[in-house]
């Protein structure tokens, strides 16, 4: 799995790291896996939420005893780093440019495109670069429905349950605007109902046992799929720019307009690896 393999080769490398996802999807998990399997593992994870804390809270953990230059810290993560108040915002950046090997890594969790906080104003355009040298997509569980056997195992595995073949169709039709955080939370409830060991359909909660297919709708019910055109659109012009800068990042850069660490993000997000763009520019 594409997400997968960047977990794990994030793993390996000491940069900060911007996770970008809605609300629910496992930013935190994700950053405590990097953490607890990376470089740094014997040393101490930090978490600062920008949402509940207030911004006094925010800056002493951010520069206190166990914060950015504690090498008793191992790994600082900012759970909505778009929460943080500008002044932080650019003592991080400060921070992050003369920042050595020994001092924390740095996660920055973004439930949006940072660009998005960028052009709204709650960000300066040096944060997201500076705290997101190695970005990655986290998909919602929507996009991601294959992956519901195994996280429902994983979910599943202290209490001893397991889903019937009608729960998981059922589950597999259903939108999970919680994301993961509402699977959690579904399957913890409907677990309690399962008195042989098996989680039933009827077991469900009512939008997900009675919900509408996702996938069966009449055609004249269906939407436009936009999106998916415009991904599309975006992954042939950033595979065109590569290909006419023969690989080079900071050359195809330039050609989209873009940072390169905004090329980098889009090209994790598409999943573009180097086979897509090796070839000439007019293919």
């Amino acid at each position: 799995h594409r997400l997968s393999n960047l977990v794990r080769h994030a793993c390996r490398l000491n940069l900060s790291i911007s996770l970008v996802g809605e609300a629910g999807t496992g930013k935190r998990l994700i950053a405590r896996i990097i953490h607890h399997q990376g470089i740094s593992a014997e040393r101490g994870f930090v978490l600062i939420d920008c949402r509940a804390l207030p911004a006094h809270c925010v800056e002493e953990l951010l520069f206190g005893e166990a914060g950015l230059n504690s090498t008793r810290t191992g790994c600082l993560y900012l759970r909505a780093a778009d929460l943080i108040p500008r002044d932080l915002q650019l003592r991080v950046v400060e921070w992050c440019q003369t920042r050595s090997s020994n001092l924390p890594r740095l996660v920055a969790g973004w439930r949006s495109d940072p660009l998005d906080a960028v052009r709204a104003g709650r960000v300066v355009p040096e944060f997201p670069d500076a705290v997101g040298l190695f970005p990655i997509l986290v998909p919602p569980l929507r996009e991601r429905l294959d992956d519901l056997p195994r996280l429902a195992a994983v979910a599943l595995e202290r209490s001893g349950k397991s889903l019937s073949e009608g729960a998981l169709a059922a589950m597999r039709r259903y939108d999970w605007p919680g994301n993961l955080r509402e699977l959690d939370a579904v399957l913890l409830t409907s677990s309690r109902h399962a008195r042989n060991g098996v989680i039933e359909l009827e077991h469900l909660p009512d939008p997900i046992r009675k919900g509408p297919p996702l996938f069966d709708r009449p055609i004249a019910d269906r939407c436009f799929p936009l999106k998916e055109t415009l991904r599309d659109v975006q992954k042939k012009l950033i595979v065109f720019a590569l290909r006419r800068a023969r690989g080079r990042k900071a050359e195809a850069s330039r050609l989209l307009d873009i940072s390169r660490s905004e090329l980098w993000r889009r090209m994790n997000e598409l999943g573009i690896g180097e086979d897509e763009w090796r070839g000439e520019p007019n293919e």
